[in-house]
């Protein structure tokens, strides 16, 4: 069982330490996201290792995964996804430019002393990570009409070759 994780870190100095943090992040406590939901239960799985590469450059990378419950937007009913997430992220001082070369690596500027709050950094990649318009596989949904097999093989302009006919 996975620890709860600080709602707020200061990135700086665990990349000094090489530390690691592994631990659950609550959905309730993120009330921008659970905007978007339908239940904002349960947690968002975190680890996220902390260092430095053979520059100097202090680099955060590691994950997150969770299970979010929002509406369908055809039928309207409650439907799960699961969602997971790697990051890779540099850690540039102030005004510094990023002083990887890597394309891979985010850069996201703090301050050597800086308090990050974690459980917003988390909240922003899971908001980003949201299908724009989240809908439930064909088959699963309760409007069958709509998805249906016969649904897909049927000409928006039949109607008006109907009306032609007669």
């Amino acid at each position: 069982m996975s620890c709860r994780l600080p709602e707020h870190i200061e990135p700086c100095k665990l990349a000094e330490k090489g530390a690691r943090l592994v631990g659950n992040l609550d959905l309730g406590r993120m009330r921008r996201l659970s905007l978007s939901l339908y239940r904002a239960d349960g947690a968002v799985e975190t680890e996220l290792q902390f260092g430095k590469d053979e520059q100097g450059n202090r680099l955060v990378t590691g994950g997150w995964s969770t299970r979010l419950e929002l509406i369908c937007q055809r039928c309207l009913e409650p439907m799960e996804i699961a969602l997971s997430r790697e990051l890779r992220l540099e850690l540039v001082e102030g005004t510094q430019e990023s002083g990887c070369m890597s394309l891979d690596f985010e850069p996201i500027q703090v301050f050597e002393s800086e308090t990050v709050s974690l459980l917003e950094m988390v909240e922003d990649e899971l908001i980003l990570a949201l299908p724009m318009a989240p809908v439930h596989a064909i088959g699963d949904c309760r409007r069958k009409d709509i998805i249906g097999p016969a649904a897909e093989n049927q000409s928006p302009f039949g109607v008006l070759a109907k009306l032609k006919a007669d």
